[in-house]
Protein backbone atom coordinates (compact mmCIF):
# COMPACT_ATOMS: atom_id res chain seq x y z
CA UNK A 1 0.00 0.00 0.00
CA UNK A 2 1.71 2.70 -1.42
CA UNK A 3 1.51 6.04 1.28
CA UNK A 4 1.72 8.07 -2.17
CA UNK A 5 -0.81 6.46 -3.85
CA UNK A 6 -3.23 7.20 -0.58
CA UNK A 7 -2.37 11.25 -1.13
CA UNK A 8 -3.01 11.24 -4.98
CA UNK A 9 -6.15 9.63 -4.11
CA UNK A 10 -7.44 12.31 -1.61
CA UNK A 11 -5.75 14.93 -2.98
CA UNK A 12 -8.04 14.07 -6.59
CA UNK A 13 -11.17 13.13 -4.49
CA UNK A 14 -11.03 16.64 -2.19
CA UNK A 15 -9.82 18.80 -5.13
CA UNK A 16 -13.56 18.77 -5.95
CA UNK A 17 -15.13 19.36 -2.47
CA UNK A 18 -15.72 23.20 -1.30
CA UNK A 19 -18.15 22.47 1.95
CA UNK A 20 -18.28 25.94 3.67
CA UNK A 21 -19.98 26.05 7.23
CA UNK A 22 -20.35 29.74 9.08
CA UNK A 23 -19.74 29.77 12.68
CA UNK A 24 -21.76 32.71 13.24
CA UNK A 25 -24.26 35.35 11.05
CA UNK A 26 -21.99 37.04 9.03
CA UNK A 27 -22.22 40.84 8.64
CA UNK A 28 -19.71 41.15 5.70
CA UNK A 29 -20.63 41.80 2.10
CA UNK A 30 -17.47 39.96 0.69
CA UNK A 31 -15.23 37.35 1.33
CA UNK A 32 -12.05 38.14 3.22
CA UNK A 33 -8.91 38.77 0.53
CA UNK A 34 -7.41 35.45 1.14
CA UNK A 35 -10.39 33.32 0.22
CA UNK A 36 -11.31 33.64 -3.62
CA UNK A 37 -14.51 32.33 -5.64
CA UNK A 38 -13.98 31.43 -9.19
CA UNK A 39 -16.40 30.82 -12.48
CA UNK A 40 -17.38 27.84 -11.11
CA UNK A 41 -18.75 29.68 -7.49
CA UNK A 42 -16.21 27.15 -5.86
CA UNK A 43 -14.33 29.30 -2.87
CA UNK A 44 -10.29 28.87 -3.42
CA UNK A 45 -7.40 29.72 -0.61
CA UNK A 46 -4.68 32.71 -1.29
CA UNK A 47 -2.36 33.33 1.03
CA UNK A 48 -1.04 36.23 -0.84
CA UNK A 49 -0.98 39.30 1.79
CA UNK A 50 -1.06 36.64 4.65
CA UNK A 51 2.00 36.49 6.74
CA UNK A 52 3.54 33.10 7.63
CA UNK A 53 3.07 32.34 11.13
CA UNK A 54 4.96 28.64 11.41
CA UNK A 55 2.98 25.57 12.12
CA UNK A 56 1.50 24.35 15.40
CA UNK A 57 1.41 20.80 16.08
CA UNK A 58 -0.92 19.52 18.87
CA UNK A 59 -1.56 15.98 20.22
CA UNK A 60 -4.61 14.02 19.01
CA UNK A 61 -7.64 13.70 20.80
CA UNK A 62 -7.58 10.84 23.70
CA UNK A 63 -7.08 7.04 22.40
CA UNK A 64 -6.30 8.06 18.81
CA UNK A 65 -2.32 6.48 18.29
CA UNK A 66 0.40 9.04 18.05
CA UNK A 67 4.35 8.61 19.07
CA UNK A 68 7.51 10.16 18.28
CA UNK A 69 10.19 9.24 16.41
CA UNK A 70 12.42 10.32 13.37
CA UNK A 71 12.21 10.62 9.92
CA UNK A 72 14.28 7.71 8.63
CA UNK A 73 17.91 8.78 6.89
CA UNK A 74 17.88 12.13 8.93
CA UNK A 75 17.90 13.55 12.27
CA UNK A 76 14.56 15.37 12.17
CA UNK A 77 12.49 14.48 15.05
CA UNK A 78 8.30 14.16 14.13
CA UNK A 79 5.69 13.61 16.01
CA UNK A 80 3.21 10.48 14.15
CA UNK A 81 0.02 10.92 14.94
CA UNK A 82 -0.19 14.89 16.34
CA UNK A 83 -2.79 17.07 14.32
CA UNK A 84 -0.57 19.64 12.89
CA UNK A 85 -1.68 22.96 11.32
CA UNK A 86 -0.39 25.94 9.54
CA UNK A 87 -0.87 29.32 10.95
CA UNK A 88 -1.03 32.78 9.31
CA UNK A 89 -1.38 36.57 9.79
CA UNK A 90 -4.00 38.71 8.38
CA UNK A 91 -3.21 42.19 7.79
CA UNK A 92 -6.49 42.97 10.57
CA UNK A 93 -4.55 41.23 12.50
CA UNK A 94 -6.88 38.00 13.59
CA UNK A 95 -4.91 34.20 12.84
CA UNK A 96 -6.13 32.39 10.24
CA UNK A 97 -5.58 28.53 11.06
CA UNK A 98 -5.60 25.78 8.23
CA UNK A 99 -5.63 22.07 9.60
CA UNK A 100 -3.56 19.11 6.83
CA UNK A 101 -5.83 16.57 5.50
CA UNK A 102 -4.71 14.21 8.16
CA UNK A 103 -5.53 16.59 11.34
CA UNK A 104 -9.35 17.38 9.70
CA UNK A 105 -9.84 13.85 9.36
CA UNK A 106 -9.35 12.75 12.73
CA UNK A 107 -11.23 15.92 13.73
CA UNK A 108 -13.91 15.06 11.58
CA UNK A 109 -14.08 11.78 13.06
CA UNK A 110 -13.73 12.48 16.40
CA UNK A 111 -15.96 15.90 16.10
CA UNK A 112 -13.83 17.54 18.59
CA UNK A 113 -11.62 20.38 18.17
CA UNK A 114 -8.03 20.90 19.79
CA UNK A 115 -8.19 24.58 20.42
CA UNK A 116 -9.40 25.90 23.86
CA UNK A 117 -10.71 28.93 22.22
CA UNK A 118 -13.99 29.21 20.16
CA UNK A 119 -12.81 30.55 16.43
CA UNK A 120 -14.85 33.61 14.78
CA UNK A 121 -14.93 31.66 11.40
CA UNK A 122 -15.04 28.25 10.66
CA UNK A 123 -14.94 26.91 6.95
CA UNK A 124 -15.19 23.10 6.68
CA UNK A 125 -16.22 20.42 4.59
CA UNK A 126 -17.79 16.56 4.44
CA UNK A 127 -14.47 15.20 4.54
CA UNK A 128 -15.82 11.65 5.59
CA UNK A 129 -18.61 11.50 3.53
CA UNK A 130 -17.01 12.27 0.38
CA UNK A 131 -13.80 10.18 1.34
CA UNK A 132 -16.50 6.77 2.05
CA UNK A 133 -17.98 8.21 -0.68
CA UNK A 134 -15.05 7.44 -3.60
CA UNK A 135 -13.03 4.68 -1.51
CA UNK A 136 -10.32 6.16 -0.23
CA UNK A 137 -10.82 4.10 3.30
CA UNK A 138 -10.49 1.26 1.20
CA UNK A 139 -6.55 1.68 1.38
CA UNK A 140 -6.58 1.52 5.31
CA UNK A 141 -8.61 -1.96 4.66
CA UNK A 142 -12.37 -0.36 5.07
CA UNK A 143 -15.44 -1.18 3.33
CA UNK A 144 -17.63 2.07 2.91
CA UNK A 145 -20.03 0.66 5.40
CA UNK A 146 -17.04 0.24 8.19
CA UNK A 147 -15.74 3.20 8.25
CA UNK A 148 -16.66 4.66 11.96
CA UNK A 149 -14.30 6.85 14.62
CA UNK A 150 -13.46 3.17 15.99
CA UNK A 151 -12.78 1.42 13.17
CA UNK A 152 -10.00 4.20 11.50
CA UNK A 153 -8.60 4.55 15.23
CA UNK A 154 -8.09 0.88 14.96
CA UNK A 155 -6.84 0.55 11.52
CA UNK A 156 -4.27 3.63 12.44
CA UNK A 157 -3.19 1.86 15.59
CA UNK A 158 -2.61 -1.34 13.57
CA UNK A 159 -0.89 0.28 10.74
CA UNK A 160 3.10 -0.86 10.60
CA UNK A 161 4.95 2.67 12.30
CA UNK A 162 6.63 3.11 8.98
CA UNK A 163 4.21 2.90 6.80
CA UNK A 164 2.18 4.81 9.48
CA UNK A 165 4.93 7.10 9.74
CA UNK A 166 5.09 8.19 5.44
CA UNK A 167 1.34 8.31 5.55
CA UNK A 168 1.52 11.11 7.81
CA UNK A 169 4.39 12.70 6.44
CA UNK A 170 2.50 12.77 3.03
CA UNK A 171 -0.78 14.14 4.17
CA UNK A 172 1.33 16.92 6.38
CA UNK A 173 3.89 17.92 3.84
CA UNK A 174 3.63 21.43 3.93
CA UNK A 175 4.85 21.55 -0.03
CA UNK A 176 2.34 19.40 -1.11
CA UNK A 177 -1.17 20.31 -2.82
CA UNK A 178 -2.65 20.36 0.56
CA UNK A 179 -2.26 24.29 1.03
CA UNK A 180 -3.24 25.72 -2.40
CA UNK A 181 -5.73 26.15 -5.04
CA UNK A 182 -9.04 24.29 -4.52
CA UNK A 183 -8.15 21.82 -2.46
CA UNK A 184 -7.43 24.31 0.35
CA UNK A 185 -11.06 23.20 1.29
CA UNK A 186 -10.11 19.84 1.97
CA UNK A 187 -8.42 20.92 5.14
CA UNK A 188 -10.51 23.42 6.00
CA UNK A 189 -9.69 26.73 8.10
CA UNK A 190 -10.30 28.34 11.08
CA UNK A 191 -10.39 32.45 11.89
CA UNK A 192 -9.00 33.75 15.76
CA UNK A 193 -9.51 37.28 16.67
CA UNK A 194 -7.33 36.00 19.46
CA UNK A 195 -4.33 33.16 18.73
CA UNK A 196 -5.63 30.41 19.76
CA UNK A 197 -2.05 29.66 21.13
CA UNK A 198 -1.04 32.88 22.82
CA UNK A 199 -4.54 34.11 23.49
CA UNK A 200 -3.02 37.34 21.92
CA UNK A 201 -6.27 39.54 20.64
CA UNK A 202 -6.27 42.11 17.63
CA UNK A 203 -9.97 42.96 17.51
CA UNK A 204 -13.09 41.90 18.87
CA UNK A 205 -14.12 39.82 15.69
CA UNK A 206 -12.62 38.41 12.89
CA UNK A 207 -15.04 39.21 9.38
CA UNK A 208 -16.49 36.07 8.41
CA UNK A 209 -17.50 36.00 4.79
CA UNK A 210 -21.08 36.82 3.24
CA UNK A 211 -23.41 33.92 3.95
CA UNK A 212 -25.00 33.44 0.73
CA UNK A 213 -21.63 33.18 -0.48
CA UNK A 214 -20.63 30.28 1.62
CA UNK A 215 -23.98 28.55 0.64
CA UNK A 216 -23.37 28.91 -3.16
CA UNK A 217 -19.75 27.21 -2.88
CA UNK A 218 -21.33 24.53 -0.89
CA UNK A 219 -23.84 23.94 -3.23
CA UNK A 220 -21.74 23.90 -6.52
CA UNK A 221 -19.60 21.58 -4.75
CA UNK A 222 -22.54 19.27 -4.79
CA UNK A 223 -21.83 18.65 -8.39
CA UNK A 224 -25.78 18.74 -8.75
CA UNK A 225 -26.59 22.24 -7.75
CA UNK A 226 -29.39 24.03 -10.25
CA UNK A 227 -28.50 27.45 -11.80
CA UNK A 228 -29.67 30.43 -9.86
CA UNK A 229 -30.23 32.33 -13.92
CA UNK A 230 -32.13 35.31 -13.87
CA UNK A 231 -33.62 35.00 -10.30
CA UNK A 232 -32.26 37.80 -7.79
CA UNK A 233 -31.64 35.38 -4.35
CA UNK A 234 -30.97 31.91 -3.55
CA UNK A 235 -33.13 32.61 -0.39
CA UNK A 236 -31.35 29.80 1.74
CA UNK A 237 -33.71 28.45 4.51
CA UNK A 238 -32.80 25.36 6.45
CA UNK A 239 -34.36 23.48 8.69
CA UNK A 240 -33.42 20.35 11.10
CA UNK A 241 -35.35 18.35 13.84
CA UNK A 242 -33.32 18.68 17.21
CA UNK A 243 -31.51 15.17 18.08
CA UNK A 244 -33.80 12.87 20.29
CA UNK A 245 -31.79 10.81 22.75
CA UNK A 246 -33.06 8.66 25.53
CA UNK A 247 -32.18 6.39 28.15
CA UNK A 248 -33.45 4.45 31.03
CA UNK A 249 -33.49 0.95 33.16
CA UNK A 250 -35.35 -1.74 31.30
CA UNK A 251 -35.39 -3.69 34.77
CA UNK A 252 -35.71 -5.24 37.34
CA UNK A 253 -38.56 -3.11 38.68
CA UNK A 254 -36.64 -2.70 42.17
CA UNK A 255 -32.69 -3.27 41.66
CA UNK A 256 -30.35 -4.77 44.50
CA UNK A 257 -26.42 -4.39 44.59
CA UNK A 258 -25.33 -7.73 43.43
CA UNK A 259 -23.78 -8.44 46.29
CA UNK A 260 -26.82 -8.86 48.18
CA UNK A 261 -28.49 -10.52 45.30
CA UNK A 262 -28.78 -14.02 45.41
CA UNK A 263 -29.82 -14.54 41.99
CA UNK A 264 -27.21 -11.79 41.08
CA UNK A 265 -29.70 -10.22 38.81
CA UNK A 266 -27.86 -7.01 37.80
CA UNK A 267 -30.14 -4.09 36.50
CA UNK A 268 -30.73 -3.89 32.38
CA UNK A 269 -30.71 -0.48 30.53
CA UNK A 270 -31.04 0.88 27.17
CA UNK A 271 -30.28 3.84 25.21
CA UNK A 272 -31.29 5.24 22.13
CA UNK A 273 -30.28 8.29 19.82
CA UNK A 274 -31.73 9.50 16.56
CA UNK A 275 -30.25 12.17 14.72
CA UNK A 276 -32.91 14.06 11.44
CA UNK A 277 -31.79 15.37 8.07
CA UNK A 278 -31.24 18.80 7.44
CA UNK A 279 -33.36 20.25 4.63
CA UNK A 280 -31.77 22.91 2.72
CA UNK A 281 -34.43 24.66 0.05
CA UNK A 282 -32.76 27.56 -2.29
CA UNK A 283 -34.38 29.55 -4.91
CA UNK A 284 -33.34 27.86 -8.93
CA UNK A 285 -33.93 29.33 -12.59
CA UNK A 286 -36.42 26.66 -13.99
CA UNK A 287 -36.60 26.44 -17.70
CA UNK A 288 -37.55 24.89 -20.22
CA UNK A 289 -38.91 25.11 -23.84
CA UNK A 290 -42.70 25.40 -25.02
CA UNK A 291 -44.33 24.83 -27.86
CA UNK A 292 -46.56 27.18 -29.17
CA UNK A 293 -49.25 28.66 -31.71
CA UNK A 294 -47.72 31.21 -33.41
CA UNK A 295 -48.28 33.81 -35.92
CA UNK A 296 -46.00 33.26 -38.76
CA UNK A 297 -47.20 34.73 -41.90
CA UNK A 298 -46.78 35.09 -45.73
CA UNK A 299 -48.21 31.34 -45.18
CA UNK A 300 -44.54 29.96 -44.03
CA UNK A 301 -46.32 28.71 -41.05
CA UNK A 302 -47.47 25.52 -42.01
CA UNK A 303 -50.68 25.76 -39.55
CA UNK A 304 -50.24 24.65 -36.09
CA UNK A 305 -52.42 21.11 -36.76
CA UNK A 306 -54.00 19.60 -33.47
CA UNK A 307 -51.30 21.59 -31.30
CA UNK A 308 -53.41 24.50 -31.51
CA UNK A 309 -56.87 26.08 -31.65
CA UNK A 310 -59.31 24.33 -33.95
CA UNK A 311 -59.12 27.37 -36.22
CA UNK A 312 -55.49 27.54 -36.87
CA UNK A 313 -54.95 23.76 -37.09
CA UNK A 314 -55.02 24.35 -40.78
CA UNK A 315 -54.26 28.12 -41.46
CA UNK A 316 -50.82 28.43 -43.31
CA UNK A 317 -50.17 31.97 -42.07
CA UNK A 318 -49.83 30.06 -38.28
CA UNK A 319 -47.74 27.71 -36.88
CA UNK A 320 -46.41 26.08 -34.06
CA UNK A 321 -42.83 27.25 -32.83
CA UNK A 322 -40.53 26.79 -29.88
CA UNK A 323 -40.12 29.15 -26.65
CA UNK A 324 -38.13 29.14 -24.25
CA UNK A 325 -40.38 29.34 -20.51
CA UNK A 326 -38.31 30.94 -17.53
CA UNK A 327 -39.30 30.81 -13.96
CA UNK A 328 -37.69 30.78 -10.03
CA UNK A 329 -39.26 27.91 -8.33
CA UNK A 330 -37.65 26.49 -4.71
CA UNK A 331 -35.80 23.58 -4.94
CA UNK A 332 -34.76 21.06 -1.36
CA UNK A 333 -32.17 18.78 -0.80
CA UNK A 334 -32.18 16.35 1.55
CA UNK A 335 -28.65 15.75 3.88
CA UNK A 336 -28.45 13.48 6.45
CA UNK A 337 -26.54 13.98 9.73
CA UNK A 338 -24.57 11.23 10.77
CA UNK A 339 -23.57 10.24 13.87
CA UNK A 340 -20.07 10.36 14.51
CA UNK A 341 -18.43 9.91 17.93
CA UNK A 342 -20.54 8.25 20.93
CA UNK A 343 -20.32 7.27 24.01
CA UNK A 344 -22.51 5.87 27.08
CA UNK A 345 -22.10 5.00 30.36
CA UNK A 346 -23.78 4.82 33.99
CA UNK A 347 -22.33 6.68 36.43
CA UNK A 348 -23.32 6.72 40.63
CA UNK A 349 -24.37 10.08 41.53
CA UNK A 350 -22.19 12.79 43.90
CA UNK A 351 -24.30 12.60 46.63
CA UNK A 352 -24.70 8.74 45.99
CA UNK A 353 -21.32 8.78 46.58
CA UNK A 354 -20.69 10.85 49.39
CA UNK A 355 -23.80 9.21 51.32
CA UNK A 356 -21.82 5.54 51.31
CA UNK A 357 -18.76 7.65 52.07
CA UNK A 358 -19.94 9.39 55.03
CA UNK A 359 -23.35 7.90 56.45
CA UNK A 360 -23.28 4.96 55.49
CA UNK A 361 -19.89 3.91 56.43
CA UNK A 362 -20.45 5.64 59.97
CA UNK A 363 -22.68 3.10 60.21
CA UNK A 364 -20.78 0.21 58.68
CA UNK A 365 -17.18 0.72 58.57
CA UNK A 366 -15.91 -0.29 55.56
CA UNK A 367 -18.50 1.02 53.26
CA UNK A 368 -16.83 2.54 50.46
CA UNK A 369 -17.02 3.10 46.49
CA UNK A 370 -16.75 -0.07 44.66
CA UNK A 371 -17.02 0.98 41.18
CA UNK A 372 -18.62 4.34 40.95
CA UNK A 373 -18.37 4.52 36.88
CA UNK A 374 -19.88 2.11 33.87
CA UNK A 375 -18.06 2.64 31.11
CA UNK A 376 -20.17 1.17 28.41
CA UNK A 377 -20.37 2.63 24.69
CA UNK A 378 -18.02 1.91 23.08
CA UNK A 379 -15.77 0.33 25.91
CA UNK A 380 -18.06 -2.66 26.50
CA UNK A 381 -20.19 -5.05 23.98
CA UNK A 382 -23.32 -4.79 24.20
CA UNK A 383 -26.23 -7.47 24.63
CA UNK A 384 -28.22 -6.07 21.70
CA UNK A 385 -27.97 -2.94 19.59
CA UNK A 386 -26.42 -1.38 16.51
CA UNK A 387 -26.72 1.63 13.89
CA UNK A 388 -28.82 1.64 11.70
CA UNK A 389 -27.41 1.57 7.86
CA UNK A 390 -26.99 4.99 7.70
CA UNK A 391 -25.80 5.84 10.90
CA UNK A 392 -28.75 8.23 11.86
CA UNK A 393 -30.05 5.74 14.75
CA UNK A 394 -28.33 3.52 17.25
CA UNK A 395 -29.82 1.42 19.81
CA UNK A 396 -27.88 -0.09 22.59
CA UNK A 397 -28.99 -2.66 25.54
CA UNK A 398 -27.39 -3.87 28.37
CA UNK A 399 -28.98 -6.62 30.39
CA UNK A 400 -27.45 -7.91 33.64
CA UNK A 401 -24.99 -5.01 34.58
CA UNK A 402 -23.48 -6.37 38.12
CA UNK A 403 -23.80 -2.62 39.99
CA UNK A 404 -21.80 -3.44 43.15
CA UNK A 405 -22.80 -0.04 44.56
CA UNK A 406 -26.21 1.31 46.12
CA UNK A 407 -27.69 4.77 45.40
CA UNK A 408 -29.20 6.78 42.25
CA UNK A 409 -27.24 6.61 38.76
CA UNK A 410 -26.98 8.92 35.54
CA UNK A 411 -27.12 7.92 32.76
CA UNK A 412 -24.75 9.88 30.14
CA UNK A 413 -24.81 9.77 26.24
CA UNK A 414 -22.34 12.22 24.59
CA UNK A 415 -21.21 12.56 20.84
CA UNK A 416 -21.76 14.90 17.99
CA UNK A 417 -22.79 14.11 14.53
CA UNK A 418 -20.62 15.03 11.63
CA UNK A 419 -22.67 17.85 9.96
CA UNK A 420 -23.70 18.57 6.62
CA UNK A 421 -22.39 20.41 3.89
CA UNK A 422 -24.35 23.33 4.96
CA UNK A 423 -24.47 22.96 8.58
CA UNK A 424 -21.72 21.93 11.73
CA UNK A 425 -21.72 19.15 13.53
CA UNK A 426 -23.95 18.71 16.14
CA UNK A 427 -23.82 17.83 20.12
CA UNK A 428 -25.68 14.69 21.38
CA UNK A 429 -26.03 15.12 24.69
CA UNK A 430 -28.58 13.06 27.47
CA UNK A 431 -27.69 13.54 31.23
CA UNK A 432 -29.90 12.60 33.22
CA UNK A 433 -30.86 10.42 36.89
CA UNK A 434 -32.19 7.38 35.57
CA UNK A 435 -32.51 4.78 38.42
CA UNK A 436 -31.71 3.60 41.73
CA UNK A 437 -30.17 0.59 43.40
CA UNK A 438 -31.13 -0.37 46.23
CA UNK A 439 -29.27 -1.96 49.49
CA UNK A 440 -30.85 -4.16 52.24
CA UNK A 441 -29.72 -3.30 55.44
CA UNK A 442 -30.20 -5.19 59.22
CA UNK A 443 -30.65 -3.68 62.60
CA UNK A 444 -29.27 -5.10 65.66
CA UNK A 445 -31.91 -4.64 68.79
CA UNK A 446 -31.50 -5.97 72.54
Amino acid sequence: MNPRNILLAVVSLFALCVFAIPSQVAHADQLPPYLKVDANGKVTFDPTGLTNAGSIAMPPPDGWPSFQTTVPGTDLGVCVGCLTFNKYIASDGSTVVVPTAYSAIVMAMTGKSPFNTQPNLVIGNGIIAAAVAAGVFDNMGLASDQVTPESVRHALETMDPLFFLKLNLALNDPTSPLFSGAFFFASGLFVFACDPITGKCANDQAIPPAVSTIYEAACQAQGHCLPIGSCPNRDWTFSQQAPVLSAGKLAPAFPVVVGQDPAKRGVDLQFSVTTFPVYVTYTYEHVETVSTCQWVGSGQGGGCGAGGPPERAADLDWGMRNSTRRDCRRHTDVFPDQIGVLTARAELTADSAAWISGDLAAKYPGAHVFEGVWPLYPDRPMSVGSFNSDRTNFTATYLHLPLLDPGAYYLTIAGKTLGTPYTQPRDLTFHQVSFAVNAVFTALTK
